[in-house]
């Protein structure tokens, strides 16, 4: 793991569900200083549109804007950012398979394993 890289990465977390949230944010921050927290879609939207960010972690389903919705308009304005979809659902879900199509680079299934998200953003760092 590129502890170096990691630590000036820019990460976008969006993320409804407040105890969930917290926790992860709060692990993340202990390697990487710089994370944006949003609180449903329509936060992340406004703080992707304010900020300069090298990576996104989001929830599907939140309230105001759907993960999706949000994805949608954000591959709008940059197709090359990385987007990571935290998701309690399977692959079998529908809106697991509009955001493959939309371009997503991975996601993981609720509850995280952070070992497992810090893997995956090294990888695309």
């Amino acid at each position: 793991m590129n502890i170096e890289k990691l630590k000036n990465l820019r990460i976008l977390y969006v993320e409804d569900e407040d105890q969930l949230r917290d926790t992860t944010a709060k692990s993340l921050n202990t390697i990487i200083p710089n994370i944006t927290v949003a609180l449903n879609g329509e936060d992340g939207l406004e703080k992707f549109n304010s900020g300069d960010f090298d990576l996104i972690i989001t929830d599907l389903e939140m309230p105001l804007m759907s993960g999706v919705e949000m994805i949608k308009n954000i591959r709008n304005k940059n197709k090359n950012i990385p987007i990571i979809v935290t998701t309690a659902y399977d692959n079998k879900n529908s809106n697991i398979q509009e955001i493959n199509k939309m371009g997503i680079d991975n996601y993981q299934m609720k509850p995280i394993n952070m070992m497992e998200l810090m893997k995956t953003i090294n990888k695309y760092i």
